[in-house]
């Protein structure tokens, strides 16, 4: 693998991965890799956004996608390389996160890398049967006592073993858009670990722990 591939998958690694921090509320603040910056001379790709809403493999859902094309496969003929992203958005925002076109453009113009076009798309949702009440749910986990945590565009959601909601704790911070996953981490399974579209939050959890995955519960 080439130096400079390698520090672009480096990038991806820390941005999706490390960002965490001590408390819910504190957002770090990372310097951003010059891959990820506007580059003076550097050709620019063009980035088109789009809605998905004729599955017929999920029916009735709907995701919004974007589709990086490279400067310089739209002046040859030739193939090019292909790159899919899950949760699309937090890696192709100009103002935040991975900026994947951007390190794309950077990587490619320096040879580094060849023309390769980007697929970013975000995970497909139902529409609301009450729109005055849209939730949107996402990763789950069980605590040791039985209680349910749902990560939701609302926050972290916890319910109880016979499925009352307990508690809704509000999103980490104001930018984020809604908790994506939460699951429980650390030797003894304390430490809860929340993530949005750009930062990894954790925090004791004092008052339950995580299940053991390789140990279920009889």
């Amino acid at each position: 693998m080439k130096p400079r591939l390698l520090t672009f998958c480096l990038i991806f690694t820390i941005t999706s991965f490390t960002l965490a921090t001590t408390a819910f509320g504190q957002r770090p603040d990372y310097p951003t890799p010059p891959e990820a910056e506007r580059q003076e001379g550097v050709p620019v790709g063009t980035l088109t956004r789009g809605t998905f809403a004729d599955s017929k493999i999920y029916p009735g859902t709907k995701r919004d996608y974007a589709i990086y094309i490279p400067e310089q496969h739209q002046a040859t003929d030739e193939g090019a390389a292909l790159m899919v992203f899950q949760d699309g958005d937090g890696f192709c925002n100009d103002r935040g996160g991975s900026r994947a076109h951007i390190v794309f453009d950077n990587l490619i113009h320096e040879g580094s890398m060849p023309a390769t076009i980007g697929l970013f798309i975000n995970p497909g949702v139902m529409p609301p049967i009450d729109p005055e009440a849209s939730v949107q749910l996402d990763g789950m986990c069980v605590n040791s006592s039985g209680n349910l945590l749902v990560s939701s565009s609302q926050g972290l959601q916890i319910f109880d073993p016979r499925g009352r909601i307990l508690i809704v704790l509000p999103r980490p911070h104001v930018t984020d858009n809604r908790i994506n996953y939460v699951t429980f981490g650390g030797p003894d399974r304390k430490t809860l670990y929340i993530a949005t579209s750009g930062t990894i939050y954790k925090r004791p959890a004092k008052s339950f722990q995580g299940v053991d995955p390789t140990r279920p519960s009889r």
